[in-house]
């Protein structure tokens, strides 16, 4: 494996269930850790953006149209690189 495929647990971080339904859950390897998360459209425009969210925490899509989002999971302290997830909502 390269340096690349090496991800360090504590730095893996997943968005689900997925697809979604109402709300969607962030979990993280790295369970004292604080993310903000902002949900973009396919044009890049950002929708939503939640701060200090903790691994576990549910996530509200309610209010969101069904269709194919990015979520820009971002470590608060600044450990790991930002994250873009696909999340496609039902």
């Amino acid at each position: 494996a390269n340096e690349k495929e090496k991800v360090k647990e504590k730095d893996s971080i997943q968005l689900g269930p997925n697809p979604a339904g109402n709300t969607i859950r962030l979990y993280s390897g790295n369970l004292t850790a604080r993310y903000s998360v902002g949900l973009f459209d396919n044009t890049g425009r950002l929708l939503h953006n939640w701060e200090q969210v903790s691994p576990g925490e549910s996530l509200d899509l309610q209010w969101l149209k069904p269709g194919i989002y990015i979520a820009r999971v971002t470590d608060r302290q600044k450990s790991m690189e930002p994250r873009n997830l696909r999340i496609l909502k039902q």
